[in-house]
């Protein structure tokens, strides 16, 4: 990724970060419209990089589209966060994303994984045609890592835990959304 795009993109996120903090929304809400924002950008980012083109119709050969809260409510709630669609060539490939903002130390027990993983896939992809891609905390993978995998779930790691505190900079920024394009790169070479 050229380093002066990931810079340009950092400093804008830390901005759009920055307004998030001044919102009155509670703290795990701008948490996830943080996440949620990094990991669409992140996509972009590396589909773009790859030579896909944006288009919501998929007209050509290497496009995509990506539509937020699917199947969601009125309020946002109680869908996956993001619904891919790849073209390559002439094949369509669909994606079901959950992004997951949670700090380090978030016990994720059997009850969390299932309420707020497991069954938000399930719900839109009940007979899992969809891959289903889970974004988190890198720190948080071992505590889900062999129920991910018994599920079908793929995960990319999230080096950083994004949130509005001073120890997140525009380094951190660049460093941390160069790694989510590699990671979710490599894991569209092995599904696609």
């Amino acid at each position: 990724m050229d380093e002066k795009m990931i810079k340009a993109w950092a400093n804008k996120f830390l901005n759009y970060m920055e307004d998030i903090n001044n919102e009155a929304d509670a703290r795990n809400d701008k948490l996830g419209k943080i996440g949620e924002k990094f990991v669409k950008e992140g996509i972009e980012l590396s589909l773009w990089e790859s030579g896909y083109n944006f288009d919501p119709n998929l007209n050509g050969n290497y496009t995509f589209d990506i539509l937020p809260y699917f199947g969601a409510n009125e309020n946002n709630v109680g869908g996956i966060d993001f619904y891919l669609r790849i073209k390559d060539g002439n094949i369509v490939y669909h994606f079901l994303i959950e992004v997951k903002n949670w700090a380090h130390y978030k016990n994720i027990s059997d009850d969390i994984f299932k309420d707020e993983i497991l069954d938000r896939f399930k719900k839109q992809d009940s007979s899992h045609d969809k891959f289903w891609i889970l974004t988190m905390n890198k720190r948080n993978v071992f505590h889900i890592l062999e129920r991910c995998n018994k599920e079908g779930i793929f995960i990319i790691p999230i080096e950083e835990h994004l949130t509005t505190t001073d120890y997140i900079n525009e380094g951190i920024l660049q460093y941390t959304m160069t790694k989510f394009i590699d990671e979710f790169s490599r894991l569209l070479e092995v599904l696609m």
